[in-house]
């Protein structure tokens, strides 16, 4: 899990209507995959397909009959009547593609947020069960009706330069309830460097800047009072952005996501947080 959310934070850096519920659930137990799958029906008439959720990616991608090296899951275009061709010089298909498919709702021009514009009014949410989670006990919600109506919002920021990712203004961390002192700049929003905070589905471990994962660690370390037995290793579900990436960009991960409500209304510029238990 480390080395993916290695992976994906160096991919990350380099950034820059009507009611429809599918079910969630955890991919570590259905796909041996630590990202969040959705149920989706795909085509006309309608095939089933398990879909990586990514709030952090622009495409809506899934492997389809004929494709060499893909699954044996795949989408049997040739049973659709609503599937069209791209030639491979295509800007669409000049990224890479995981191999149960991708459901990407970021704010690009080629995610299932803006294709579904008119549908769903640039509105979802979702609730993702525990990583341990057997079913799909969670659910992603598309468009404004059925969203929770009392949940706490802040302000989506918006930087031109990775206008796909959920920058929100994060300025300050608590452990219990003392804030814990982390300098100012670790958690500044910066377009120009990229630096800030976001909130992403497909990150397994929250990651933070140096410095402020540093004065969490610590704070943690006296609040519960560990006794150290060996080595210096501390397990937090949240780790220090690695060396070899662009270390100035926090990330608020799927595990510290876990049985919320996350709502994101993109035309109020706003992202909302409220408990759900969705197991």
């Amino acid at each position: 899990m480390q080395a993916k959310d290695q992976a994906r934070l160096q991919y990350l850096s380099s950034l820059v209507a009507r009611k429809s519920v599918v079910p969630v659930a955890s991919g570590r137990q259905i796909t041996q995959s630590p990202t969040y799958i959705v149920s989706a029906k795909i085509g006309t008439p309608a095939q089933t397909m398990l879909l990586a959720m990514d709030t952090s990616n622009d495409v809506a991608w899934l492997p389809c009959s004929g494709c060499v090296g893909c699954s044996s899951a795949v989408f049997n275009s040739a049973k659709s009547t609503t599937f069209k061709t791209l030639g491979c010089q295509a800007a669409q298909c000049k990224q890479s593609v995981p191999p149960q498919g991708l459901l990407g709702l970021g704010r690009g021009p080629l995610s299932l947020l803006s294709q579904s514009q008119k549908l769903y009014k640039s509105t979802f949410s979702y609730c993702l069960p525990s990583f341990r989670s057997l079913s799909f006990s969670g659910s992603l919600r598309l468009g404004p009706i059925g969203q929770p109506k009392r949940i706490k919002t802040t302000p989506l920021l918006k930087n031109p330069r990775r206008s796909s990712l959920y920058y929100v203004n994060l300025v300050a961390i608590r452990v219990g309830r003392r804030v814990v002192d982390i300098p100012p700049s670790a958690l500044a929003f910066n377009p120009t460097t990229g630096a800030g905070t976001i909130f992403d589905s497909g990150t397994v471990f929250t990651r933070l800047v140096t410095p402020a994962y540093t004065a969490v660690r610590d704070a943690f370390r006296k609040r519960v009072g560990m006794q150290r037995t060996a080595g210096s290793i501390t397990c937090l579900a949240m780790a220090a952005a690695p060396d070899n990436v662009n270390s100035v960009l926090n990330v608020i991960a799927n595990m510290q996501q876990q049985n919320h409500r996350i709502l994101y209304d993109v035309p109020n510029s706003r992202i909302g947080v409220a408990r759900e238990r969705c197991t």
